[in-house]
């Protein structure tokens, strides 16, 4: 965000890793330990990847000395450019208090990567443990179509809690008591977009208990496909942006598929533009079972005002990739109405 990003190498050797503790010892005074740092460190001991975190108040300081990692103070498309189609995301959160979390997360899109919200989450490499070994076959419930009155009329209404990518919310209880697991989620039939993908790989044993959590009358989405990104900007700065989308789409439909996942969650910096289409018709071409697109804009989510956008999928049937016609917030001091339009604000009493 500020202009410096820390690039932690793949290497064959765990030696090329140090304690987590290590990086801390030169991180320039004033700036602490915390959990962006630990959040880098343990998925790259983890996965032996590359992992880039970019943080704007480390601008000026000095770059921890940490083997295996690249020294100086590469700039933003530097980072860029140095991350691999096989790197994984980028730990951290999205915003600093002072730009919105577009100015970070734009960068990150724009070069094929995914930002995970993880900057307060603790633990990876505990909760991560034996991932590979702990995946259970757990499938999402899903309506049976013959279920259906095709008859009925009526004025329907689906409502469902954005903030499913942000892995670290998910992983706290206040998400599990106060939101997904609410009895009144049956009678209003409440979906949720869950980062199913990178949390069946960090914490597993979660992934499980909110497949098993999930009300009888809502529908789980797969929330961006694997970490925070705007599919109309993606990849737009690397050399193969189709590619890129197509890898990023076979890589979301072959999770979806296993866990019979039916809707997929997307965002988008403009909803409706012919770069968010060309994203939207490759998911569609890459899941056959993919029954539709739920896609919001980032300001404002509404953007769409309800407008439903149709891709063909290779079967031949049409999907429909369905925008947001309402944002509903609890409290109105907390919206930028302005941008946000004329929306229903539910007052707490």
């Amino acid at each position: 965000n500020g202009g410096t990003g820390h690039v932690f190498q793949r290497d064959a050797a765990p030696a090329a890793f140090v304690d987590v503790a290590a990086l801390h010892l030169n991180v320039p005074a004033g700036h602490g330990p915390d959990a962006q740092h630990t959040a880098a460190v343990e998925a790259a001991v983890l996965h032996r990847h590359r992992v880039a975190v970019v943080k704007p108040e480390h601008a000026a300081g000095a770059v921890p000395r940490l083997r295996g990692m690249a020294r100086g103070k590469p700039g933003q498309a530097q980072v860029g450019a140095a991350l691999k189609p096989e790197d994984v995301g980028v730990p951290g959160g999205g915003g600093n208090g002072v730009a919105g979390e577009d100015v970070f997360v734009g960068k990150v899109s724009r070069y094929g990567k995914l930002m995970l919200a993880a900057d307060w989450s603790y633990n990876h490499s505990l909760t991560s443990a034996g991932a590979r070994q702990n995946q259970e076959q757990v499938l999402a419930g899903v309506m049976n179509p013959r279920d259906i009155d095709y008859d009925k009329h009526g004025n329907f209404t689906a409502f469902f809690l954005s903030d499913g990518d942000n892995y670290q919310w998910t992983m706290g209880d206040g998400f599990v008591n106060d939101f997904y697991t609410l009895p009144t989620n049956e009678t209003s039939c409440m979906s949720y977009g869950l980062c199913s993908q990178a949390m069946s790989e960090l914490a597993p044993v979660r992934f499980r208990q909110l497949y098993s959590l999930q009300n009888s009358k809502g529908t789980l989405m797969e929330c961006f496909g694997g970490g925070y990104f705007y599919v109309d900007t993606f990849a737009e700065a690397s050399a193969d942006r189709k590619g890129a989308l197509r890898q990023l789409a076979e890589r979301t439909a072959a999770h979806m598929r296993q866990h019979r996942l039916k809707v997929l969650h997307l965002m988008a910096m403009s909803w409706d533009s012919s770069a968010a289409r060309e994203a939207y018709q490759a998911f569609v071409d890459a899941n056959d079972q993919l029954e539709g697109i739920v896609t919001i804009q980032y300001d404002p989510y509404s953007a769409g005002g309800g407008r439903v956008l149709w891709c063909t999928n290779k079967n031949g049937y049409d999907i429909p990739v369905v925008s947001t016609k309402y944002a509903v917030w609890k409290d109105a001091s907390s919206v930028d109405w302005q941008s946000e339009g004329s929306r229903p604000v539910y007052q707490e009493q």
